[in-house]
């Protein structure tokens, strides 16, 4: 079994599906704003008669009961308006730890889920890369192969965090923004922790929350468990941006990683009040990663991880927020 499949049971996904599904109201904004008004074979309601409105809809047997002649019921209805969800995943190196429990395993099991529960509703699914690196940069996914070349997708983009070479700035996110609809969603799955000297994240954010249309950010935090790692290793050897290795092995220091917490906090504050735009979900309680134990290995640390999914993923905000109503 592919190691990106979601460690979610048949059970579990029925009835996410099911959740999902009413999660979509008729009118309005809300996680899908799925439903206009419009000629279909799904009755809405009936409202009275506009000069100048097709005279073709109104149902003249009601009309004749209402209590004053001449009052006309128009017959309204509803029709799908398809809606595109845009997955965005952060595939830098830096991902792929802490090494026992990696944030992009988990950002890959929730893409693929949220894949399965758009597509099953018939929506269409945009898969994107947040920087360079292997894997194509966008994929469309529409219909019963969707499923399958999630799958492939993620594979390739899990394999990638072996390249020695790390990506090479940001894709070119503009093209997101550009192919979703009017109604549709963006979610970046990401802790967040990226640079962004050149606001190319935060155009794109803002950008995406035009139009009547979302952003929604779920955020995984390792922060306090790659701390204890360190703390139980009390010396170590730092990895520098450059992916230099320090020469000197560090002492661990429960002041500095107090300030490195507190910068952590700083620049995902700032981060979330420059993305923001009138369409933006970005709770401030992100995901996080429970504290590491002593016989932790990869089997036993994904196996802890699979676990933590499994109980967050079905209550995550983020699968009831999915809202629309940015600035237009």
């Amino acid at each position: 079994m592919p190691i990106t499949d979601p460690p979610l049971s048949p059970a579990m996904l029925d009835r996410l599906v099911l959740r999902w599904r009413r999660n979509a109201p008729s009118v309005g904004t809300g996680p899908h704003q799925r439903r206009r008004q419009g000629h279909s074979l799904e009755f809405r309601e009936y409202r009275a008669y506009q000069r100048g409105e097709d005279i073709r809809g109104v149902d003249w047997r009601a009309s004749a009961r209402q209590p004053r002649r001449g009052d006309l019921l128009l017959r309204s209805f509803e029709a799908e308006q398809q809606m595109t969800l845009a997955i965005v995943i952060d595939n830098r190196p830096e991902m792929a730890l802490p090494e026992t429990m990696p944030r992009l395993l988990y950002a890959l099991w929730a893409m693929r889920a949220l894949v399965m529960l758009a597509l099953d509703k018939g929506d269409e699914v945009l898969l994107a890369r947040l920087f360079a690196g292997p894997g194509e940069a966008l994929v469309t996914l529409r219909g019963a192969d969707g499923g399958a070349r999630a799958r492939d997708w993620a594979e390739v983009i899990w394999a990638g965090r072996l390249i020695p070479d790390p990506p090479a700035g940001f894709a070119d996110l503009r093209r997101i923004a550009d192919k979703l609809r009017p109604a549709g969603a963006a979610v970046v799955l990401s802790d967040m922790l990226f640079d962004d000297p050149g606001q190319q994240f935060v155009q794109f954010a803002r950008q995406v929350q035009t139009r009547r249309r979302s952003l929604s950010v779920l955020q995984l935090d390792s922060v306090q468990h790659e701390i204890a790692l360190l703390r139980r290793a009390a010396e170590f050897r730092l990895i520098r941006p450059d992916q230099h290795e320090s020469d000197d092995l560090q002492q661990f220091d429960e002041a500095a990683f107090r300030t490195a917490t507190d910068a952590v906090a700083a620049h995902t504050a700032r981060l979330r009040q420059s993305a923001r735009a009138g369409g933006l979900d970005w709770p401030l309680d992100p995901v996080a990663w429970p504290l590491p134990e002593p016989e932790d290995s990869f089997q036993a640390g994904t196996e802890r991880l699979k676990s933590c999914f499994a109980q967050d993923f079905p209550r995550l905000p983020l699968l009831a927020n999915l809202s629309f109503g940015g600035r237009e």
